[in-house]
């Protein structure tokens, strides 16, 4: 939603190329620091998110931290809290854990880079389906996902799957 918001002030402002370019990844940076609260992987996020395989526009940086830091604050002081995630660390090093995690890490970056790929393709094609009515795009969109809830036959897989401590996953 932030890069939709930032994307349309974008064209309404009349910017170029470059300039949409960097305030799209300012509202990517922003919407995320908000649904998270992690304003600096919000940051990192925008700027990978729209180059397949490469780091983003470096220039972007400032802007996106500050975008990201400043949503970050505002649901801060307007009292929305994020989920807040301890890892426990004990200091001793586990060869066999970190044997399995550096597999683990390359087929996460490999179905990351997968996933990145496939949405820049549907968005071409979609592109190509819906050239002469675009709104349908989104509305397309939101069909396929409730098809695919009612599929799956829970809504276990929308928003941010986490559970409050009241709730227990529903069966699949």
């Amino acid at each position: 939603m932030g890069g939709s918001l930032a994307y349309k002030a974008g064209f309404w402002m009349k910017l170029d190329a470059k300039d949409m370019r960097i305030l799209l990844m300012m509202g990517i940076a922003g919407g995320f620091g908000a649904v998270f609260g992690t304003p600096v992987a919000g940051a990192v996020f925008a700027l990978e998110v729209l180059a397949i395989g490469k780091f983003g526009d470096w220039k972007a940086l400032i802007p996106c931290l500050l975008a990201a830091y400043l949503s970050d604050w505002v649901c801060h002081t307007w009292g929305v809290g994020h989920t807040t995630y301890h890892i426990a660390f004990d200091g001793t090093f586990d060869l066999l854990l970190f044997a399995k995690v550096l597999p683990a890490g390359a087929a996460f970056g490999f179905a990351s880079r997968l996933f990145s790929y496939a949405m820049h393709r549907l968005k071409d094609a979609s592109g190509k389906i819906f050239k002469k009515t675009p709104w349908l795009m989104p509305a397309a969109g939101g069909c396929i996902v409730i098809i695919l809830t009612f599929i799956a036959g829970t809504s276990d897989y929308l928003g941010l799957v986490l559970l409050l401590p009241h709730q227990t996953a529903s069966p699949s």
